[in-house]
């Protein structure tokens, strides 16, 4: 089973890459935005359809990838909650859009969203309208979908790690490693159209 991994090299991504490569039938394919030999502009169309042009088909498809900026309503910029748009909401929507055509059947995107969609807090406005955003389209696409393929999105809560970049209280995080167990439940589930909550898996 062949499976694209893009954000390979991020807190998730990494961590995903790691447990998946543990399973022999997998065959993992890592990208990401600054590092490796692979590498891809989510706010681009065409740095993603030429990625997939040089990949070929796939099983699936993961996206571990997306950036937005913390920040009040007041203080980000325009640019900064374009940012949230055209990368993670976009860029996984785009994943979705001119992937199709390379996923082979019985195929699953995967895409991630968060818990700030569902449980906003302070100064977090552009990420939780990128999160809900990712959520609703992945409700709606898989309407849209063959029934040979899936889409689902996984909503993981703070992870451990970036609060501790954050120099937040991580007490509360979970560590990235749990995160990508639902990663690899969600791969292996038959299902479509489902927002994987992590907190109700571990």
């Amino acid at each position: 089973m062949k499976i694209l991994v893009i954000g390979a090299h991020g807190l998730i991504g990494k961590e995903v890459v790691a447990l998946l490569s543990k399973t022999p039938k997998y065959e993992i394919i890592e990208v990401g935005h600054r590092k490796g030999s692979l590498k891809v502009d989510m706010t681009s169309p065409e740095s993603i359809v030429g990625l997939f042009k040089h990949i070929g088909t796939v099983d699936a498809i993961i996206s571990t990838a997306g950036n937005a900026r913390l920040g009040t309503y007041e203080l980000l910029s325009e640019e900064d909650f374009w940012m949230a748009i055209h990368n993670k909401l976009m860029g996984q929507v785009n994943l979705v859009r001119y992937g199709y055509p390379f996923l082979n059947p019985e195929g699953m995107f995967i895409l991630s969203s968060g818990i700030l969609a569902k449980e906003p807090m302070y100064g977090a406005s552009s990420i939780s309208m990128a999160n809900a955003g990712i959520d609703a389209f992945v409700k709606a696409v898989a309407l849209e979908m063959t029934k040979s393929h899936r889409v689902n999105s996984i909503s993981p809560p703070f992870v451990k790690e970036t609060m501790e970049m954050l120099k937040m209280d991580s007490s509360t995080g979970t560590p990235a490693k749990d995160v990508a167990l639902i990663y690899k439940k969600c791969l292996e589930d038959n299902k479509t159209g489902k927002i994987y909550d992590v907190r109700k898996y571990i």
